[in-house]
């Protein structure tokens, strides 16, 4: 952690490829004022599990991306369908399809 903190310090912003980078840039980079970028891949089975656990998993999940500052990803309807209706993120989204 202290390695990566030392690398967004002097950065103008971050990019975050993948759900535990994310969540360590975007804690890291609200203390220092970076914004971050978020690269959002495919779904993981437990953000869309039923019960307490996939509840649970959203909630962290809409917690994080709320706080950064742009979402990317391959495919409109993952940012639609998932990000928007939902768990209503309304982090602004691009998409940049391969």
């Amino acid at each position: 952690m202290p390695r990566l903190r030392s690398c967004i310090r002097g950065a103008s912003v971050v990019y975050a490829s993948g759900p535990y980078l994310a969540v360590l840039s975007i804690i890291i980079g609200s203390f220092l004022g970076v914004p971050v970028v978020v690269e959002v891949g495919d779904l993981r089975p437990i953000q869309v599990a039923d019960g307490l656990r996939g509840w649970l998993a959203r909630r962290v999940d809409r917690f994080f991306t709320q706080r950064c500052a742009l979402l990317v990803s391959t495919t409109e309807q993952f940012i639609s369908e998932y990000y928007r209706k939902w768990i209503r993120v309304t982090t602004p989204a691009i998409t940049l399809e391969n």
